[in-house]
């Protein structure tokens, strides 16, 4: 009935199409005039748009295709205030722009594709904020992040699962525990396998935590090879049969040093 009443209103024809818009009256305005101009593009044929599939087989506007009537920022979102007191926040909190990155690091012995490697994978922040919160030396932290942590990376090892946090939590352990880092993959290895798992509790499980104080004695009875080798042949073969037990409880340049004296002891009295 009342569609009979506008069409009527309105004296309509048979071949007449028409629209009703109903809403606020700013609303409706702003639709009407969207539709008077829809008409105007439907005269020269089907206007270039991305459309929606609907399930009954009809499709709806969804948005215009890129070009010079679509602007940037995005036409759907609300307009965003650019206050003054934004604009310093987030000028205060951008990070160190590349080319200054690459002069501090190269200035701290830093190779230039070590450098490129971490600006362009953004390893650089974590670099950077691993140093600002551990106080670990920053040349050092370039080659672990840049270079070292490629090749676990490489065996499958889930280092994008480790967070930044975990990250500072374990320089600042590897700085009090220095000889932990002869052990390091095994580390970074069970920081990925277990995040909610403390780094202590990871050394405590890996034996790393029970200084080895009787090592020396091991060295009473050491293990010769089986074929012909030189003094230092010798020492590496030892070196290596010591270190598989007591790698990340005594540093190895200690190890290396009491076991040369020893050997030297050794061929002196033979």
């Amino acid at each position: 009935t009342e569609l009979s009443a506008i069409k009527k209103r309105l004296q309509c024809g048979d071949q007449d199409s028409w629209a009703v818009v109903w809403g606020p009256e700013e609303d409706v305005r702003a639709a009407a005039e969207e539709i008077r101009l829809r008409y105007v593009d439907a005269i020269d044929g089907v206007p270039l748009e991305t459309r929606q599939p609907f399930e009954d087989g009809h499709t709806d506007f969804e948005r215009i295709l890129p070009g010079p009537d679509r602007m940037y920022p995005d036409t759907d979102s609300p307009p965003t205030r650019m206050t003054q007191e934004r604009v310093v926040a987030l000028r205060t909190a951008l990070p160190p722009p590349p080319w200054q990155r690459q002069e501090s690091y190269l200035a701290a012995g830093v190779p230039l594709p070590t450098i490129h490697y971490l600006i362009r994978r953004n390893g650089a922040a974590l670099v950077d904020r691993v140093v600002a919160q551990s106080g670990a030396d920053l040349r050092k932290a370039c080659f672990f992040f840049g270079e070292r942590a490629k090749g676990l990376r490489r065996k499958g090892v889930a280092l994008d699962d480790i967070t930044a946090e975990r990250w500072v939590a374990l320089f600042v352990y590897l700085a009090g525990n220095p000889v932990l880092w002869e052990v390091w993959p095994h580390l970074v290895a069970a920081l990925a396998e277990a995040p909610d798992k403390s780094i202590g509790k990871i050394v405590e499980e890996g034996g790393w935590d029970r200084p080895a104080d009787d090592w020396r004695q091991g060295l009473a009875t050491l293990e010769k090879p089986s074929y012909k080798v030189s003094a230092e042949g010798r020492f590496r073969f030892v070196m290596g049969r010591i270190m598989v037990k007591l790698r990340g409880q005594v540093a190895a340049k200690q190890v290396a040093s009491e076991l040369r004296a020893k050997l030297a002891e050794d061929g002196e009295s033979r």
